[in-house]
């Protein structure tokens, strides 16, 4: 075969080979393309399904937030209530104490601040026991009133929750001894001991306002139904004075 014939054989079928290797070639795209596609379809699923499990750990970490802000709501509640009650403990001791010292300190020598049979010049001392004068008080019920009330005094003395009034209370009791045991003058004595009853007298009667003006604020606070006068003792007679300005 001469150089033409070859020339023309590859003419003939060379076109024919180009075709083939084009289909071939289009095949191979082909189905390289789905198989793209497929993987694409199938990469676009997982993003999805990753999407999907971030959005519901998304919503299992909201659910949880929220959980967490009540509980913290819940504490801080908790946390006020504790807090509110023992502050109304510590009012309920504390109008309880005033009610103590009123029935038992204040009240008792505000009812009898004019009586002579306790305010007067008989001796005694900051140790009063009923006992050791039984030998001649029993002889004389007056003596006997004067020491029994004023051994309550002494005896609930620590009751003051004042600054001034248990400090009157023993200045008066050296008033009476200096009356007594005190050389001097007796009229001068007495006028000394007169200034410092009535100084003492006037302490009670500031003491006894004060403490009211105190238990009816502290009721108001513990929203107490009943009055001052009722939740204390009855037996004492309560009144509201005025105070000189």
């Amino acid at each position: 075969m001469d150089g033409n014939s070859t020339i023309s054989f590859f003419t003939a079928y060379g076109g024919g080979l180009l075709g083939i290797a084009q289909v071939g070639t289009a095949v191979v795209l082909a189905i390289f393309t789905i198989k793209l596609y497929h993987a694409t379809a199938r990469y676009a699923d997982l993003v999805d399904s990753q999407n999907a499990i971030m959005k519901d750990q998304n919503g299992i970490l909201d659910e949880q937030n929220k959980k967490v802000e009540l509980q913290n709501l819940i504490m801080k509640y908790q946390n006020q209530l504790n807090s509110e009650k023992k502050d109304h403990d510590v009012l309920v001791m504390k109008y309880n104490r005033m009610l103590d010292e009123m029935d038992n300190l204040v009240a008792p020598l505000f009812a009898r601040r004019y009586d002579e049979q306790i305010f007067s010049m008989k001796k005694f001392d900051s140790k009063i026991k009923f006992k050791n004068f039984r030998g001649r008080v029993d002889e004389n019920p007056i003596d006997r009133e004067f020491y029994e009330f004023w051994e309550n005094i002494v005896r609930y003395s620590y009751l003051d929750q004042s600054s001034y009034l248990l400090t009157h209370i023993n200045k008066y009791k050296q008033s009476i001894k200096n009356l007594i045991e005190s050389e001097g003058k007796l009229e001068e004595k007495q006028r000394k001991f007169e200034e410092d009853k009535e100084e003492f007298i006037y302490i009670v009667e500031h003491r006894y306002s004060e403490l009211m003006e105190q238990i009816k604020i502290t009721a108001n606070k513990l929203k107490l139904s009943e009055s001052p006068q009722q939740a204390s003792n009855p037996g004492h007679e309560y009144v509201c004075i005025e105070e000189e300005t």
